[in-house]
């Protein structure tokens, strides 16, 4: 079959699109237009008079193109609407990452001249101011990202990055966590001994000084005494969150998912948790462990219980912020200092599932 450059015709609708540089533009003036209701004939016809038309009226000075912006009018002008359906957090890291590199590098440059030896450059200088590979590649992803929404949205007639620009080898890390480093994990919220040996070794000696309140100079500051009342109730709020590490390590939920869990997703007679992943909209059916029923049923036998399964001593929603501070505490007093993310609870629990056999098909639906 002959094919037409710019044309194509779908028979079941009968609707043709034409979509066509106009000649002498060297490729910077591109014109659209879609036809209904004609057969393929017609619509030929039609699209040989588009052409026409375009070619009559390509010397004429109103169909040069508008100028076309350089990356920080294009943020200014139009990355509102592009980032208005994304999530806060991403919004965020992509904020980061324009105003900190991809506008100080791109932003005076025109769209259309930013080529493949500036992201290669721009790659370089990134790798000798020792960022890691996976931090550059995800810069290179966003300044993409806004050419291709540039093009979209007829701001720019083509791509403007013709060569290739290859993705930086990103070292691979061991993300699950061992046998024996998920037990000594778990082991920390038990142990008030080392909890307390830990606030001992932050504390710091502090300068004496004079006070009206009191007739000798004292020290004053400094983070609590390891056997005061004070620690054991810093190491009670500490412990109380044992179980959300437990249930998390044994179902692989995501964090938004832990901390949403709803107790009229959980099964206890029947053993399994139902929920429906955020991220994904899918459903997972996970089965309760023997170690994640008995963290379940220590929630559920506390004095505060709400409709959430993990809420606080008053019975509110866990803040992030708190799990976060836990965790890192947690991976402190275990020894754990390689990268360590709380997402790598959840590649624990897949690889727990596949090293006993488990069919990677029931991983997959019990990871939603």
């Amino acid at each position: 079959m002959t094919r037409y450059p710019g044309f194509s015709y779908d028979a079941k609708t009968k609707t043709a699109h034409f979509d066509c540089y106009v000649p002498g533009s060297a490729g910077r003036l591109r014109r659209r237009k879609t036809v209904t209701d004609l057969t393929r004939k017609a619509a030929l016809d039609a699209w040989r008079t588009f052409v026409d038309g375009l070619a009559a009226t390509s010397n004429q000075p109103d169909t040069l193109p508008p100028e076309i912006p350089t990356l920080v009018a294009f943020i200014a002008s139009t990355y509102p609407k592009i980032s208005a359906g994304f999530k806060p957090s991403t919004k965020r890291s992509h904020g980061n990452i324009l105003k900190l590199h991809l506008l100080p590098t791109f932003g005076a440059l025109r769209l259309d001249r930013i080529t493949a030896v500036h992201v290669r450059d721009f790659q370089v200088d990134l790798q000798t101011r020792e960022y890691a590979p996976s931090f550059i590649n995800d810069c290179v992803r966003v300044l993409k990202m806004l050419l291709h929404q540039a093009v979209e949205r007829d701001v720019l007639p083509a791509y403007p990055i013709r060569k290739r620009v290859p993705r930086l080898r990103e070292p691979l890390l061991r993300l699950e966590l061992s046998e024996s480093e998920r037990k000594t994990f778990l082991a920390v919220f038990d142990d008030r001994g080392a909890f307390g040996r830990a606030l001992d070794g932050k504390r710091r000696a502090h300068p004496l000084a004079q006070s009206s309140h009191f007739a000798v100079a004292r020290r004053f500051g400094g983070d609590r005494l390891p056997e005061s009342p004070a620690a054991d109730d810093y190491f009670a709020r500490f412990q109380w969150l044992k179980p959300l590490f437990v249930v998390a390590l044994e179902t692989g939920l995501r964090r938004g998912d832990l901390l949403a869990l709803r107790w009229d997703a959980v099964n206890l007679a029947d053993g399994w948790i139902r929920v429906r992943m955020e991220k994904t909209g899918l459903e997972a059916v996970i089965p309760i462990s023997v170690a994640c029923r008995e963290a379940l049923t220590l929630c559920r036998i506390r004095a505060v219980v709400g409709v959430l399964v993990f809420v606080d001593e008053a019975g509110q929603p866990i803040s992030e912020t708190r799990l976060k501070r836990t965790f890192t505490r947690a991976k402190e007093l275990a020894g754990i200092t390689r990268r360590c993310r709380f997402h790598d609870l959840r590649h624990t629990f897949a690889s727990r599932l596949v090293s006993r056999g488990v069919g990677l098909k029931v991983v997959a639906t019990a990871l939603g």
